[in-house]
This record gives C-alpha cells, structure tokens and sequence, in this order.
C-alpha cells in the first residue's frame, strides 16, 4: 500500500467536500501549514537543576505520592516533559519558603498566654 503524502490528503478532503480548484488548493495549503511540524524554540540554558518527584520527596523527606499531589495541584511549581514530572530547584525552594514555620518570640507566646487566660 503506498503512503498517503499531505497533498494527497488534501485532495482527498477536498474532493470530498466538492470544492473548486482554487478552493481545493487553499484546503491543501491550509493543511499543510496545519500539518507542518512547529518551529522549535529552546530555552535559554539556566544551568538549573532539575529533579523528579522521588528526588524532591527525598530532600524534603517527603513521600512521593505526596509530592505528586502537590504537583497536580500546582503548591509546587513543575512541568510534565511527556508522562513525567520535573521540577526546578527554584520551585522546590519557593515551596520551601511559602511553607516554613518560623518559631513565635517568647513575648509573643506570653501575650498569646496573657490573651487565652482573660478569654477563659
């Protein structure tokens, strides 16, 4: 069986529309930028690592299922290169600083105390 080239699909969905020779060559250029592979641009080199979801759960100690969903989810930024995530340090160190506890100041804590103790 010979394979069908662009311009034979063409002509064959424009035959089957009926159109006009000038219309069947618009479908056929039509389609040929449509079928015509995108111009890749790459990315500018950052010289950033980029890490799967198992290696971000192991440096957060973190189980991986659970840094799946927070994937998904977009609380850690990633991108999916075919059916597999990757992840920037950049995200895994935005993650980290949208999610650290910092320790209350001992004045804070009493005032919280002195607060909780009148409201009782």
């Amino acid at each position: 069986m010979k394979p069908v080239t662009r311009a034979d699909a063409a002509q064959q969905l424009a035959g089957s529309l009926r159109l006009s020779a000038k219309a069947m060559q618009q479908a056929a250029d039509a389609l040929e930028v449509l079928l015509a592979p995108a111009e890749a641009v790459a990315p500018e080199p950052t010289g950033e690592m980029y890490f799967s979801p198992e290696q971000v759960a192991e440096r957060l100690s973190l189980h991986v299922d659970h840094i799946r969903n927070l994937l998904r989810a977009g609380e850690i930024q990633g991108s999916k290169i075919g059916s597999r995530w990757r992840v920037s340090e950049t995200a895994v160190s935005e993650y980290i600083a949208a999610n650290r506890f910092e320790r209350m100041s001992d004045e804070d804590v009493a005032a919280v105390r002195e607060y909780l103790r009148e409201a009782i």
